[in-house]
């Protein structure tokens, strides 16, 4: 018969109380929503649009909200769609078509927002 030490025991008890510490710290779930406004919009070949995104993070503990455009990556999905600045200008190309501009959080990269661009001719 193997008789425990006390000592295994007292660590083994010790050890099952970090792992439910970790277990109920990290429960909290995150809502998380990027708005992109505008949404769609229809510009003039080489013409310009100013996009502003929110995102909002929403825990059981707490609703964070930034509307500042500098914790986004901007994009233009499309190559040859045109470009976009860091603070979410974009500028059209001298081309005609559907394009879409990406606004990606920074902190939550998983999380985006896509708004549909129509390039006109002048």
């Amino acid at each position: 018969m193997v008789k425990r030490q006390p000592v295994t025991r007292g660590l083994l008890a010790l050890a099952l109380a970090l792992v439910l510490l970790v277990a109920i710290g990290c429960s909290s779930s995150e809502d998380i929503t990027i708005d992109l406004v505008p949404t769609t919009r229809q510009v003039i070949a080489g013409g310009t649009v100013d996009f502003d995104a929110t995102i909002t993070v929403q825990t059981s503990n707490s609703i964070d909200v930034k509307g500042d455009n500098s914790v986004f990556d901007w994009s233009v999905v499309e190559a040859g769609g045109g470009t976009v600045t860091a603070n979410g200008v974009y500028t059209a190309p001298l081309t005609t078509g559907v394009f879409h501009v990406k606004a990606t959080s920074k902190e939550h990269p998983s999380h985006s927002a896509t708004a549909t661009i129509t390039v006109m001719s002048p």
